[in-house]
């Protein structure tokens, strides 16, 4: 724990040398645990931005918000509307950076007119070690990762977040929507609207690790083997057939693998498209 305290009076040095701050602020663990310490050092000079789009469930927006208030930090919600990119919609092992340029260009503007310093987001060290097509783009355009920068990995954040008492500490990993669509076929509001409602469905039903693919028309369902007994139950799995096919999927399966984060990154699946 004396190395993770240390990366955590790094992390703090690093905001002791700015005058103002804008972060990328998604809800999820690693957003979270930056803004609170960004807010502890700079205050009223810390903004947090959160995106309003199709590609993110509705309950990270409630949750960002809460967190949000709850702190006293101001908060700035932007609707942005990646779906009218044909590019994007393509879904080529390219649909991340795009969508991080698209990003990052409204966080820039808003960062100009407001005279912020830097944007940050929370990509932490872990993330070097994946598929991350984002982060390239938030290189390019200036955006920094204090996370990474401090040398703190996802563990360090998930403890630093008990430590600190953040309710996120144990929350599970979130991506965009998007990542539900194996590269190479389509992505549609309709497509998305079906996996948010399935994935909140089985979050209803107690399950805490999950993921809906989506394979032409076929829900493939990730989950925890822990929990595999709970899928296997003739009741639940009943509910979830029945739920799935009413929101729009033809065919509902398991991944007997089960949960799989980064599952159809492209650097995993570039021998399924």
């Amino acid at each position: 724990m004396h190395d993770i305290l240390k990366k955590q009076t790094d992390l703090i040095s690093i905001f002791g040398k700015m005058n103002s701050l804008m972060i990328a602020y998604s809800g999820g663990v690693d957003s979270t645990y930056l803004l609170y310490e960004a807010f502890k050092q700079l205050k009223e000079k810390v903004i947090a931005v959160t995106f309003l789009s199709e590609l993110i469930p509705e309950s990270e927006i409630v949750d960002s918000k809460f967190f949000t208030k709850e702190m006293g930090i101001e908060h700035v919600v932007i609707p942005v509307d990646i779906l009218s990119n044909k590019d994007f919609v393509n879904n080529t092992k390219d649909r991340c950076y795009i969508c991080k340029k698209i990003m990052i260009a409204r966080l820039i503007e808003l960062a100009k007119l407001r005279k912020i310093e830097k944007i940050a987001h929370g990509a932490n060290t872990d993330d070097l070690k994946d598929y991350r097509p984002g982060m390239k783009a938030a290189t390019e355009m200036g955006v920094f990762s204090p996370l990474i920068e401090a040398g703190l990995n996802k563990n360090d954040i998930r403890l630093l977040s008990e430590k600190e008492s953040l309710i996120t500490f144990d929350k599970p990993a979130m991506a965009c929507l998007a990542s539900r669509i194996p590269m190479g076929e389509k992505i549609s509001k309709k497509k998305l609207g079906i996996i948010e409602r399935s994935e909140y469905f089985l979050k209803s039903i107690g399950f805490r690790k999950y993921r809906v693919r989506y394979y032409n028309e076929t829900a493939k369902i990730e989950t925890d083997p822990l929990e595999f007994n709970k899928m296997f139950d003739d009741k639940i799995r009943s509910e979830i057939i029945e739920a799935f096919k009413s929101y729009g999927f033809k065919t509902v399966s398991i991944d007997l693998e089960g949960y799989k984060m980064g599952g159809m990154n492209y650097s995993n699946i570039s021998n399924e498209i």
